[in-house]
């Protein structure tokens, strides 16, 4: 039982790099973020519930300072474990601004898992909900009264649409596939736009990462994500990160053919951990872009649900060690965390 345990992420990692070159490739029209492992479900509703506790994300990103209208992004993510760990629930919140495009979309989330062994479990996720779009095309200076990007255009509008997701995930390792947006939703008139330029296109998300022991204090965690849509390029972010004491987080993660990112994270206290992120960008953007800026904050309500689950980038060895160091601590951060 333990060698399957062991050697489950090997075929896992294979199984998804055959997905991957039967997929395609991908374009940006979802909100990016560095720090992506530590808000799953913004991505993948198969996440919901998966940690121990309730649990709530704030994020935000500014993408390529200094260039006029770069992407600006901004994520709430809340969701909870319920009925013994077997369901989860969740809601989250993103709002994208490229631009004069306004984009925040909603969902509900529900996951549903069964346990395969002990300590490995398999969920699956569905989302509903939509996303309110805004284009402020009248501020733009347009030549051109017939350009089919602009022609038939809606300023604004809703669109509802649904998510799916599935996810194994371990103390050790995880791999997950979603498809966050199943709908292709069209913003302009199919009238005037022949080559559907204004269809936003359904993406593919791909993740899988696994966590080492150094050695009693320190740990290793590499990962991936990869991002896939047809008529574009592949989007890949391969991550390395390290902890001390399972408190202290620092790495890097290269989005190749487009930036090198350094990550740090602390976990304050078993509840509180709160991150940022650099990007320094490779591109061609890069010589008129600052780089970019992540910060995320995550807090986990342990009163909410007592009960423990598994959680794929927590070891419970490392996070009884930090929560008996917190503990007999004083000063500063018992009493303001208390």
């Amino acid at each position: 039982m333990q060698r399957i345990e062991r050697y489950y992420l090997m075929p896992l990692m294979v199984l998804m790099l055959v997905m991957l070159s039967s997929i395609g490739l991908f374009a940006q029209q979802e909100p990016l973020f560095t720090n992506y492992m530590f808000n799953p479900m913004a991505f993948n509703p198969a996440c919901a519930g998966t940690q121990s506790e309730l649990n709530a994300t704030l994020q935000t990103r500014m993408q390529w300072v200094g260039v006029e209208g770069a992407p600006r992004t901004y994520g709430l993510a809340v969701n909870s474990p319920l009925n013994n760990h077997t369901m989860g629930l969740g809601l989250n919140i993103m709002s994208d601004h490229v631009g004069p495009i306004h984009n925040t979309y909603i969902t509900a989330n529900y996951a549903y898992r069964v346990n395969l062994q002990d300590n490995l479990l398999l969920s699956f996720g569905i989302s509903a909900g939509g996303y309110y779009y805004y284009a402020g095309l009248h501020d733009l200076p347009i030549t051109s009264t017939t350009d089919p990007t602009f022609v038939g255009n809606l300023e604004k509008t809703f669109l509802p649409n649904a998510g799916f997701g599935a996810y194994v995930y371990h103390e050790r390792y995880y791999a997950g596939f979603s498809i966050p947006k199943l709908f292709q939703n069209n913003l302009g008139d199919y009238e005037y736009d022949a080559d559907r330029v204004n269809e936003l296109k359904r993406h593919y998300f791909i993740t899988g990462g696994y966590l080492w022991d150094i050695d009693r204090d320190f740990q290793f965690q590499p990962s991936i994500m990869q991002r896939v849509v047809g008529g574009a390029a592949l989007s890949t972010d391969i991550s390395a990160r390290f902890s001390y004491q399972g408190m202290y987080w620092a790495g890097l993660s290269y989005r190749i053919g487009d930036a090198i990112s350094f990550m740090t994270n602390v976990q304050v206290n078993p509840q509180v951990n709160v991150g940022y992120s650099y990007d320094f960008t490779t591109s061609k953007l890069s010589t008129v872009s600052a780089g970019s800026h992540e910060i995320f904050i995550s807090y986990g309500y342990k009163g909410f649900m007592n009960q423990r689950s598994a959680n794929y980038w927590v070891n419970k060895r490392k996070t009884s060690v930090m929560r008996s160091r917190h503990k007999g601590r004083g000063g500063f951060l018992k009493n303001l965390f208390r």
